[in-house]
């Protein structure tokens, strides 16, 4: 028997207070137990579908969580199963401890003390922060906030995990740890939801890719290496770019997407491609 897809979004609209367009009608489905990456220019809407799913945005259409629409589930019941990482970790991390932050999603699901121990040194050590219960996130550096937030929802042990550019503002050794972390929850039977720029993850990770185009809709969806080597949709979307830089003794102009392959243009072994002097 086929599972009903973790997340599933049909004709989602929004409107920012303005009047400006901030989701257009956007059609999406996450099936159960993958990584689906999320990806378009800025303000196409990522970060507003995102919250829209956990109905912090009140965008009309129609959302189903396994396979369940959110008024026969109810809002409560939806945010017990999908947990939401925002891009700043200091949106999200809020007491004098890291251990409280942690603790404060268990605690307000009414579960036992005990449980809530054993839930807060369970998830700092997933995201490599045992030990770090005492410290106060003030005073970490931006990767270890990203982490602990990353814990103080894997505590709650959700079945869905929605996460706003979770490499943003990393280095790429904590990038690398980040990435292995999802690979990890993935295997675990966790679904992962996650909106990001960052083209090295979605080729590592990502079972599915979902483009938003400047209409707030779906562009494209379907397997990564579909779009990623196709560099005029790249292009297309805003997820590549042309610039200029100095080439084997002159100024010349590639187009990079900054994607698994590095810096060149993609698909081009030796790094000319179809570079153009200027």
């Amino acid at each position: 028997m086929q599972l009903p897809p973790a997340i599933e979004v049909e004709g989602l609209r929004y409107a920012y207070p303005d009047g400006s367009p901030g989701l257009g009608g956007v059609d999406l489905q996450v099936a159960a137990g993958s990584i689906t990456a999320l990806l378009g220019a800025n303000g196409t809407g990522k970060s507003t579908l995102l919250l829209s799913v956990l109905g912090l945005v009140p965008a009309s259409g129609t959302i189903r969580v396994f396979g369940d629409t959110v008024e026969d589930r109810g809002w409560s019941d939806v945010r017990r199963s999908v947990g939401l990482i925002f891009q700043n970790p200091d949106d999200q991390l809020f007491c004098s401890k890291v251990a409280d932050d942690v603790a404060f999603g268990p605690l307000n699901l009414g579960w036992s003390r005990d449980r809530v121990e054993a839930a807060v040194d369970r998830a700092l050590a997933e995201v490599g922060m045992a030990g770090y219960g005492e410290r106060v996130p003030q005073h970490l550096s931006f990767g270890e906030k990203k982490k602990i937030a990353i814990a103080a929802v894997l505590a709650m042990e959700p079945k869905v995990l929605v996460l706003d550019e979770p490499t943003a503002g990393l280095d790429p050794r904590s990038a690398g740890r980040v990435v292995d972390l999802l690979a990890d929850l993935c295997d675990r039977g966790v679904t992962i939801l996650c909106a990001t720029h960052d083209l090295h993850l979605v080729e590592a990770i990502a079972d599915r890719l979902v483009v938003l185009n400047e209409a707030r809709r779906v562009g494209f969806a379907g397997e990564p290496a579909d779009l990623l080597g196709d560099h005029d949709a790249l292009v297309r979307y805003n997820l590549a770019h042309a610039h200029v830089h100095r080439h084997r003794g002159g100024w010349h102009r590639h187009v990079h997407d900054h994607g698994p392959h590095g810096e060149g243009d993609h698909g081009s072994g030796s790094g000319s491609g179809t570079a153009s002097s200027t």
